[in-house]
């Protein structure tokens, strides 16, 4: 996957088998408590897209999504509609306490600089914090 991060696009269904891969690898290390879903396009759709900018936001959902202790849900959902892609992941909201020094905080900021940078005009990303609720919506058009 690293060396594919020197091409400036790769097949969507390619970015897709790494998202599932890594979910599934993900759903290991939580607990039963946590309920982990994703729904991807099964068809062949030709779009190529940046490679590795959807990964952060389902980082994110593991990171700040899951919980020890309490039920806790993370939702991944893509939609292809012609050359356009949609994508959201909605999870519960467990933040990370003061002290905790882990990351950097800074990779939804990364991704949407990466974002202004590949697809200027041609994307809506949006986050929102609804109660105990994060949801992120991404919406890019690759032509």
């Amino acid at each position: 996957m690293l060396y594919e991060t020197n091409l400036e696009v790769v097949p969507l269904s390619k970015e897709i088998d790494f998202l599932k891969k890594y979910i599934d690898l993900m759903k290991l290390r939580v607990s039963d408590k946590t309920s982990v879903s994703y729904s991807f396009p099964v068809k062949e759709t030709g779009i190529q897209i940046a490679p590795l900018l959807f990964i952060s936001l389902i980082e994110n959902a593991f990171k700040h999504g899951v919980s020890a202790t309490k039920p806790s849900t993370i939702d991944i959902n893509m939609t292809c509609n012609g050359a356009t892609v949609l994508f959201s992941v909605e999870n519960h909201n467990f933040p990370k306490k003061t002290d905790d020094k882990s990351g950097s905080g800074i990779g939804l900021q990364n991704l949407e600089k990466r974002l202004e940078l590949l697809y200027s005009d041609k994307f809506n990303f949006k986050t929102i914090l609804k109660d105990d609720c994060f949801l992120v919506t991404l919406k890019i058009e690759t032509n």
